[in-house]
């Protein structure tokens, strides 16, 4: 029964998987998110204001650019994490209805941020200056949140082929246990109901995850979720392992 190395591989990817849960931050400074430019320029004229007409046209055209590329930044990153959404094999009902929200959502925002940008050209300074501000609060109170779930949800669903991993592993300790007519032997039986009721555990936590995903909830909610679920996976293949040193301690050599 070879546990070991299957244990020591899935720790390592559940690592990873918490690496992955925070999305990406926006503004980074990097493709088509590369602000720098745009705001030292912006920067620079704002340092040498005269109060000329000439000053200010410059001022209001440097943030007109920005605020452009800030909103051209956000409805592309919106499209991919829809994309992304769009293209995970889910099969649980209830997740794909989850699943079909969140591309309904995350569609919604790219038209928020397609009709705000098509405001820009008839902003003036201060409605430059208002809308800027007035667009980093909604980002804030509505589309970080939404972001959030939707890098979760792609965590979630990334992750169940661990859980699928694990139960055939299951399946298949089971299956040995059996064969060598292990079962009466205490100290197997107990390492295998304790490796059953992790991975229980871990299931509960995960199938629990629908409701985390719902519109009154936070990102916080899920990512909580899918930590405790990875954990108890974690420490089932860790069952696992155990089980099988215990096993080829009574086995010939």
């Amino acid at each position: 029964m070879s546990l070991r190395n299957t244990s020591a591989a899935v720790g390592g990817i559940v690592f990873l998987s918490f690496l992955a849960l925070a999305p990406a931050s926006f503004g980074e400074e990097t493709g088509a998110c590369n602000f720098r430019g745009d705001l030292e320029a912006l920067k620079a004229v704002k340092a040498k204001f005269s109060g000329s007409t000439e000053n200010l046209t410059a001022e209001l055209g440097m943030r007109k650019q920005l605020l452009a590329k800030v909103t051209d930044c956000a409805i592309e990153e919106t499209k991919q994490l829809k994309e992304k959404i769009s293209s995970l094999p889910v099969n649980e009902p209830s997740m794909l209805r989850i699943q079909a929200v969140l591309r309904e959502q995350l569609e919604e925002i790219v038209s928020r941020y397609e009709n705000q940008k098509s405001q820009i050209k008839n902003l003036g300074l201060q409605g430059a200056q208002n809308f800027s501000r007035d667009l980093r609060e909604w980002r804030v109170a509505n589309h970080k949140p939404l972001a959030g779930k939707a890098e979760n949800f792609i965590t979630w669903a990334e992750n169940q082929r661990f859980f699928q991993t694990a139960q055939a592993r299951l399946n298949q300790i089971r299956h040995t246990v059996r064969i060598l007519k292990l079962v009466d032997n205490e100290e197997i039986q107990e390492l295998y109901e304790r490796s059953l009721s992790q991975f229980e555990a871990a299931e509960r936590t995960n199938k629990s995850l629908e409701n985390a995903f719902g519109p009154s909830s936070s990102p916080e909610d899920s990512l909580a979720l899918i930590k405790s679920s990875l954990e108890a996976l974690a420490e089932t293949y860790q069952g696992f392992s155990n089980l099988g040193d215990a096993v080829r301690k009574i086995l010939p050599h």
